[in-house]
């Protein structure tokens, strides 16, 4: 699978597989790749299901480079002799492997196909009377037998399709990061081992058991479609940078742009003759009846900004008119504008012509 997964890129998509690893020994989640890095917190992302800070990714470059991770793996995860194995593994050891498959940057499209493969190695229960344990030993038997309990619970409230009442997840570190391959968006197999000797008729009767509730367990597997936070803001600044270019250097013949640069040229114009042409109390009561805040900054701008902003209502209608009016100098302050002063018909734009709006200013102030 994985050799054919390495000869999957193709000209119009990309494939990158990661791999990580770590252990949970004794309730402390350790990074198998870098162990230096000590005890490893769990986080909770609703998004990213559990994330496990600080974890190391590593990038796979080909399939002896992913041999030689996972050899590195195995290397560093705790074991320990016991009376009943020279090698008994001392800890539970997940190993994920993620592939994302993602359109080439040339296509500008940011979202993702996501899939994770966890390969779960769980430390086998113990009793201390078989394996002679004390110490370090009794220790490591406790936790490993203490987190195969609670993902027994898990696994039995999940099965039947009943999930009824509270699902212990976060009383384990174990079934916490794998909450959603026990009972979520996941296909999960597992491979159940056991003794066929008489002395340990009671943990094979325990095994099959769980295997059989797990057995009834139904998830609901998905596709995941994800967008990096790289990828998007990468494509957001490409889009920043595209409009900067646009408004600093614009094509002459660009419509759009001149219409642009005409209204700001006359919206500054006219914020600029507010307080020239306005009365003290005629630009205070129109600050209120527009609700510009008391001690905003560019009151006068924002004044102007609101100009022909409701085409439907009549009264706004008019008070635009007056103010642009006495702006541009066509009648005195605390004069009213009469209809014929804009060629104005005071009806129902949806009713009558056409919006007058800022395409007339325009026309009056010459820009």
């Amino acid at each position: 699978m994985l050799m054919t997964f390495f000869n999957l890129q193709t000209p119009e998509r990309v494939f990158v597989l990661k791999v990580s690893a770590l252990e949970i020994y004794n309730e402390n989640v350790i990074d198998l790749l870098n162990r230096e890095s000590g005890h490893l917190r769990l986080l909770d992302d609703p998004e990213r299901e559990i994330i496990v800070e600080k974890l190391v990714e590593e990038v796979v470059k080909d399939i002896h480079h992913l041999r030689h991770l996972i050899g590195i793996c195995e290397a560093q995860r705790q074991v320990g002799e016991t009376s009943l194995n020279d090698k008994s593994s001392r800890s539970h050891q997940i190993i994920r492997l993620t592939v994302e498959s993602s359109l080439r940057e040339k296509s500008g499209c940011v979202k993702s196909f996501l899939a994770s493969l966890n390969l779960v190695d769980l430390a086998g229960s113990e009793r201390a009377s078989q394996t002679n344990a004390d110490g370090a030993r009794f220790k490591e038997g406790s936790h490993i037998n203490r987190s195969l309990l609670t993902l027994t619970t898990v696994i039995r409230k999940l099965s039947g399709g009943k999930r009824s009442g509270h699902i212990p997840y976060r009383d384990s570190k174990l079934t916490r990061i794998l909450q959603h391959s026990l009972g979520g968006n996941a296909r999960t197999a597992i491979i159940c081992t056991m003794s066929p000797a008489l002395s340990h008729v009671e943990q094979t009767r325990n095994t099959l058991s769980f295997a059989t509730s797990a057995k009834e367990v139904t998830n609901n597997a998905q596709i995941n479609m994800v967008v990096s936070d790289k990828k998007l803001v990468k494509h957001l600044q490409k889009k920043v940078e595209r409009l900067e270019a646009v408004l600093r250097s614009p094509e002459p013949s660009s419509a759009s742009y001149l219409h642009i640069k005409a209204l700001r040229q006359e919206r500054e114009y006219l914020a600029k003759r507010v307080n020239s042409k306005l009365t003290v109390d005629e630009r205070e009561m129109q600050y209120v009846k527009w609700e510009i805040p008391q001690g905003g900054k560019q009151r006068r701008l924002q004044l102007v900004n609101k100009l022909w902003t409701d085409p439907l209502n009549m009264q706004h209608i008019k008070e635009s008119a007056e103010i642009v009016a006495k702006l541009v100098g066509f009648c005195e302050s605390g004069e009213h504008v009469s209809k014929e002063m804009f060629e104005l018909n005071f009806a129902n734009p949806c009713d009558k012509k056409t919006w007058m709006g800022w395409n007339l200013i325009s026309s009056l102030l010459n820009l």
